[in-house]
């Protein structure tokens, strides 16, 4: 996954614009970024567009949108989401302009959450090209506006086109050209591209013609610089980036992907990357650095057949990028080289960070990006329990936030660091207590600090429930005796989340696990509520981040290691729109009830998982993390039968509709992250590039990083926690194969007998067709095939 797509998967993108190129989703953040900007009086007064940039009130504009206001007599209004219920009017004021650029910083005092766009970096503008998919917002000229506070305002339109020329000077971007439709009344508008970020401000065009031009982002960073503003990095703003940074830093190495060459490959690969460029080379200057750093990467896109000569250029674009202290370009080729190398995230990152050394206000904001990632990767060695490592990194957040000065940055290092630092106080107890432990397993001291890191920190309830239960700690005590009951009402339910929920304000360290436990009890209830009691528990929830909500549904990992995810009861359509193209004849369009909720496997069930459980490795190719394949649906069932035994619980494959349900995750797209199939790769493991199968089907486009098996949960989750629901391996469902009933039914099972059993999912040799949501395979049930594997469902007694 790349580090310039973390917007757009952040916004959980889920449909695709007719334009098949800047996502639906992406094109409404933008929308509801834009502002409308008016300048003047009730008299007379001129219009343009804006977007924030800075969830504290920062907006970019024109210059000769501002130019004729008259401190004396004029005012500035921003209105933003103009159009709809959301529409608000902020008075503005002007930062600071420069007429050479035509960029102008506008403030507002800002009441609520604003929509942000990001503002491209400098290393994503390797890929902008002519022929670049590209989307314009602003305000539609001709319209009739008012300065009055309850005036009504026409929406933002939106047009998209392509970039049809670039034009520089002395090696610098200086316009963007562009297709898009665009009016006057657009000066000042974004123009982002096909990941969300801002490339341009819209500034003109010619009039009745596509013709049209933006400047280029580096004039807006340039501004903000001199003014003095650090834009706050997304991470620190938005729980789901956050998530994704915290996921991507705690991965390991994959070892199916491509080795780093040696030191003496790296070196001979450099003499020949700086003989090749010279010139660019020779340039020291700013500009000339940064131009460098993106003809390495363009270099690096282009050079497909030389693994060891691709790994070397991302490197000497990284270690440009630190030397000229361009962070964010440090960190893209970071994500770059994870994504196709055998390199753990976390020491790249590390080393990287350690060696930026931006310093001096002018770059501010690439303190506030230092800082926001160690927070992040100490938050990801939190979780690993590398606290040792954890301290080490708190100087380096303290030093770059500090000198940042970003507000957003410094009250986060404030919380973080002082949990963090609390978290790691607190583990050398709980090292204490499991010492303590060995020799008196009742002990109510150790038992009360060792379950509450499990439950509270961890997230592990099956573990340290049990602990709680038998603890020192009364109130905990208390409320593990009452959870272990595993009550069975929805009222009995609702009461248990009341206490979970109350014990969050008396443990302040462990009140986000709290919150996560009162979430899971309350998602039970739900369903069967209501009245206040139902409106209750919906605002509690609603308040919890997607973290929390993801951790209420992880409830434990079991005695294989297999983490299991909660799915709640719900209603859904199965199968797929007769609009959906490529749609199967099977694919019947149907409603379907979950009536009961069930725990489902996080990832495929792995080879390690199968051993512990089998005793056999019947996959070729043989890694513990990869997921066990070649097993026939009698084999899974098997396995289920033998892994409910062992454990005293229910296990088995789940349903064709929990299947569907669980991949859909609440979404009605073809794929949980939209209808686009070239966007797969960032979210799956199908037949594209990596394959070296050939298949006649084979993506050419797009390189998922993978040939054919792919480490479970390689890849981001869906909306609800669970990986690899497509490509990878197919997955074994417990139906019978059979035609889709024509009606409304609840917890369908298939047919009472059939000669083949459904398959869902798609593979690493499948197109991206079918590895999508709706699309059903099917195999005979003794068969042993290279590339079907299995998840396992989990039901309470």
């Amino acid at each position: 996954m790349g580090f310039r797509i973390v917007l757009a998967l952040a916004l959980q993108v889920i449909c695709a614009s007719a334009y098949g190129a800047v996502e639906n989703a992406l094109l409404e953040s933008g929308r509801r970024a834009t502002g409308y900007v008016l300048v003047g009086n009730e008299k007379s007064f001129s219009t343009g567009s804006s977007f924030c940039v800075d969830a504290t009130g920062i907006f970019i504009t024109n210059h000769h949108v501002v130019a004729d206001f008259n401190a004396k007599t004029d005012q500035i209004r921003i209105v933003v989401a103009p159009g709809t219920k959301a529409q608000k009017i902020f008075a503005a004021t002007i930062v600071k302009t420069d007429a050479a650029s035509d960029v102008a910083i506008l403030r507002v005092d800002r009441s609520g959450n604003l929509e942000v766009l990001d503002l491209a970096s400098p290393a994503s503008l390797a890929g902008l090209k002519e022929t670049t998919p590209v989307a314009a917002f602003g305000f539609p000229l001709g319209q009739k506006l008012s300065l009055k506070a309850d005036s009504t305002y026409p929406a933002t339109s939106i047009t998209v086109g392509r970039v049809s020329a670039l034009r520089k000077q002395g090696g610098q971007l200086v316009d963007i050209q562009f297709d898009a439709n665009v009016t006057f009344g657009n000066s000042g508008g974004p123009l982002i591209d096909s990941s969300g970020s801002v490339i341009g401000i819209v500034r003109g065009g010619v009039p009745g013609k596509p013709i049209n031009f933006a400047v280029p982002v580096s004039y807006i960073r340039s501004l903000l610089s001199a003014a003095g503003i650090t834009p706050t990095p997304r991470m620190m703003t938005d729980p789901d980036v956050a998530a994704w940074y915290i996921r991507w830093l705690s991965r390991e190495k994959s070892v199916d992907k491509a080795a780093v060459p040696s030191p003496e490959v790296q070196k001979k690969n450099l003499e020949i990357v700086r003989g090749l460029m010279d010139k660019s080379y020779a340039d020291k200057t700013p500009a000339g650095r940064y131009n460098l750093l993106i003809e390495l990467l363009g270099r690096a896109t282009e050079t497909k057949d030389d693994p060891d000569g691709r790994y070397t250029l991302l490197n000497e674009a990284r270690e440009i990028g630190i030397s000229s202290g361009d962070v964010m370009a440090s960190l893209y080729a970071c994500s770059r080289i994870t994504d196709a190398y055998a390199v753990r995230p976390a020491d790249i990152v590390l080393d990287t960070l350690e060696r930026s050394a931006p310093k001096g206000a002018s770059q501010q904001q690439e303190l506030a990006w230092v800082s926001a990632t160690a927070m992040m990767l100490a938050e990801a060695k939190s979780q690993r329990e590398e606290y040792a490592e954890v301290r080490k990194l708190i100087p380096l957040i303290r030093s770059s936030g500090t000198a940042s000065r970003n507000p957003a940055v410094l009250a986060q290092m404030r919380d973080r660091v002082a949990r963090l630092e609390a978290l790691a106080a607190e583990f050398t107890k709980v090292e204490s207590s499991l010492d303590k432990l060995k020799t008196a397993p009742e002990d109510p001291d150790a038992n009360a600090t060792v379950g509450k890191y499990k439950c509270l920190v961890r997230g592990d309830f099956d573990a340290g429930l049990p602990m709680l239960a038998k603890g020192s700690d009364g109130p905990l005590k208390a409320i593990a005796a009452a959870d272990l009951k595993n009550p069975a009402t929805p009222e009995a339910q609702r009461e248990l989340g009341d206490q979970w929920w109350d014990m969050a304000a008396k443990q302040p360290l462990a009140a986000d696990g709290c919150k996560a436990r009162a979430g899971f009890w309350y998602a039970k209830a739900q369903p069967q509520l209501t009245g206040l009691v139902k409106t209750m528990v919906d605002q509690r929830l609603a308040q919890l981040p997607s973290t929390l909500r993801l951790q209420s549904r992880t409830t434990f990992t079991n005695s294989i290691g297999a983490r299991l995810v909660y799915v709640k009861p719900g209603t859904f359509a199965m199968g797929s729109a007769q609009t959906v193209a490529g749609r199967g004849a099977d694919e019947f369009q149907h409603e379907v009830t979950i009536s009961q909720g069930y725990y489902m496997g996080a990832t495929e069930v792995t080879q390690a998982q199968w051993r512990a459980v089998m005793g056999t490795e019947p996959s070729r190719l043989k890694q513990d993390d990869f997921p066990v394949d070649a097993v026939s649906w009698h084999d899974a069932a098997e396995f289920c039968r033998r892994l409910s035994q062992k454990e005293g619980k229910t296990y088995r494959l789940p349903t064709e509709a929990e299947w569907e349900y669980a991949a859909r995750a609440g979404t009605t797209t073809k794929w949980s992250f939209g209808d686009r199939p070239e966007d797969l790769h960032r979210f799956g493991n199908y037949s594209d590039v990596s394959s070296t199968q050939n298949h006649r089907w084979q993506d050419k486009s797009a390189n998922d990083g993978n040939d054919r098996l792919a480490r479970v949960g390689s890849y981001p989750s869906n909306p609800w926690g669970l990986y690899d629901m497509y490509g990878n391996v197919h997955e074994w469902c417990s139906d019978w194969y059979g035609e889709y009933p024509q009606v409304a039914v609840t917890d369908p099972a298939g047919p009472n007998t059939g000669t083949e059993r459904v398959v869902r999912g798609g593979s690493y040799a499948n197109a991206a067709s079918t590895c999508s949501s709706a699309k059903r395979g099917t195999l005979s049930p003794d068969k042993r095939q290279g590339s079907y594997g299995f998840r396992i469902v989990m039901v309470e007694n």
